[in-house]
């Protein structure tokens, strides 16, 4: 502990007069008043106090780096490589449909048993008028004997690699001997199509209809005409088509 005296001057009111050789001389009352001051040193921080400070310090500066670093601008990207805008993009588009054969050729067992080519005149998707022609055996009550015959057909085709065809068509057909019988034919071909690739293919099929004489003689009797007479018509055929 440490003492201190503080002394104060004042003044007290009022003057003390004195007069010496006839000068008169005024002072005023003064008074000085000393009192103790007491002042105390302050005791040393415990340990534990002492090393918080630095830790606060260090904490408010780590704080303010912090922030300096959060309002400081982003640093700059690097350049993106350049994009090549003349790039032609390719797409594939689907293989078209090949449509509807060209060629067939069948071989037919039945009341017409031989063989039949056939071209298509036009074509569509689903759809082709077939030309087609006829040479073998005409097995009927017409007539039978050695023929030959042709006729138009309009085949429609529903499916793609494995697909049915049903095909209503006419005929004439020609009986080259046993009364020379000339026979009209509208007939329907139902088959199931097989392909293989865009232009081959196979086809299995029934014809089935009606043959009505135009003339001619009946089969085996001279004095019998055959126009107006009426035979079935049934044969199954399989082929290839292109």
């Amino acid at each position: 502990m440490t003492a201190t005296i503080t002394a104060r001057l004042y003044c007290v009111g009022g003057t003390t007069e004195y007069q010496t050789d006839r000068r008169r001389h005024v002072r005023p009352k003064v008074g000085i008043d000393a009192y103790p001051a007491t002042s105390y040193a302050a005791p040393p921080l415990p340990w534990g106090t002492a090393m918080r400070l630095p830790l606060v310090l260090l904490t408010l500066a780590a704080a303010a780096a912090a922030a300096r670093a959060q309002d400081a601008p982003p640093a700059a990207l690097p350049p993106a490589a350049p994009v090549n805008v003349n790039q032609t993009v390719v797409i594939a588009a689907p293989a078209p449909d090949p449509g509807e054969p060209v060629l067939g050729l069948d071989l037919m067992l039945g009341q017409l048993s031989g063989i039949r080519p056939s071209i298509a005149i036009h074509r569509g998707d689903r759809t082709a008028l077939v030309v087609e022609a006829f040479y073998g055996g005409i097995l009927t009550k017409l007539g039978t004997s050695e023929g030959a015959g042709a006729g138009l057909r309009y085949n429609v085709s529903r499916g793609n690699r494995d697909g049915v065809t049903v095909g209503p068509g006419v005929d004439v057909l020609f009986n080259f001997r046993d009364g020379q019988a000339v026979i009209f034919a509208p007939t329907v071909d139902v088959a199931w199509r097989r392909d293989f690739g865009d232009r081959v293919g196979c086809s299995l099929g029934i014809q089935a209809g009606v043959g009505v004489g135009l003339s001619g003689r009946y089969s085996g009797r001279d004095d019998k005409a055959a126009a107006g007479q009426v035979t079935p018509l049934i044969s199954v055929f399989g082929g290839l088509r292109f």
